[in-house]
Formats: structure tokens, C-alpha cells, sequence
């Protein structure tokens, strides 16, 4: 994996086209999160935890360049340094109001309980809300590769 996170995205994103790369950051996203649900009052980090380390760094390695590159493409030179600071904003807002609502989630299902138990339902309630938010994502994502799909079928009928 490391050889694999410190390559260039380039080559990647001219064969596939961002949308793709974005789709499976997503749908790694998804199944990294899916997978945290299995956490148990005693996890394995062999079969639990490392795998789903992997997927969400895969998901994160793969997305936030992809989602960089097609969100400042196409914008004239000068404006570049907005785009990507409009990006990287909404990036930071996402992520702040996502810690909200699963903290909120987790404050609300547990309370003041320092119980295990009761912590472990609320946190895994949390991940539930989650993989449900993640799974909207690739939802979008896919929806980008069916339209990217769909255009170059007009374009090759053209």
C-alpha cells in the first residue's frame, strides 16, 4: 500500500477519468465503514479493524485528489487558487457537520453511560448513519459514471 498511496494519481485519472476514480474511493468508503460495524466488545484488528484502516485510506487516497481535480478542471488559470479553496472549504464544512450529527447520534443514544455496552450501541448506530451518508456519496458517484457513459454513447453515435 504504500508504494500504491505514494504514486501519482495522473496516470490513473487520464486512463479512468476522475468520476471513476471518485466512484471507487466511494465505494471503498462504503465498505470500509460496512465493515466497522462487525466492532464487538473485544475487536480482532486482524479481521476488523485493519481491514476497514485499508478501505478508508484507499477511499481517502483515492477521492480527495479525484474530487480536487475535477472540481478546479476547466477553470481558467487565474481562478484556480477560488476553486480549490471552495473545495477544500466544503470539504472542512462536510466534515464538521458530519462529526456533529454522529456525535450528536452517539451523545443522544448514550447519554452520560460509560457503560460498553450502551457505548458500543451508540457508536455503532453512529456507523450505521455513516455507511448510510458514504452510501449516498457513491450513489452520486455512480450517477456521474452512468452520465460520463451516456455522453460518450452520443458522442460515438455522432
Amino acid at each position: 500500500l504504500v508504494a500504491f498511496g505514494s504514486m501519482r494519481l495522473g496516470p490513473l485519472v487520464d486512463r479512468y477519468g476522475t468520476p471513476r476514480i471518485f466512484a471507487v474511493s466511494a465505494a471503498s468508503s462504503v465498505v470500509g465503514y460496512a465493515l466497522i460495524l462487525r466492532l464487538g466488545a473485544s475487536p480482532d484488528y486482524v479481521a476488523v479493524i485493519l481491514p476497514t484502516i485499508v478501505l478508508l485510506g484507499i477511499g481517502f487516497m483515492l477521492g480527495f485528489p479525484s474530487l480536487n481535480m475535477q472540481a478546479t478542471n476547466g477553470i481558467a488559470d487565474h481562478e484556480q487558487g477560488l476553486a480549490s479553496g471552495l473545495v477544500q472549504s466544503s470539504f472542512q464544512i462536510g466534515g464538521a457537520i458530519g462529526l456533529a450529527v454522529v456525535s450528536a447520534i452517539v451523545t443522544s443514544k448514550a447519554g452520560t453511560s460509560t457503560d460498553p455496552g450502551v457505548l458500543l450501541d451508540a457508536y455503532q448506530t453512529a456507523i450505521a448513519v455513516t455507511v448510510g451518508i458514504a452510501a449516498l456519496g457513491l450513489a452520486v458517484a455512480l450517477s456521474g459514471v452512468v452520465g460520463l457513459r451516456r455522453e460518450v454513447l452520443v458522442t460515438a453515435e455522432r
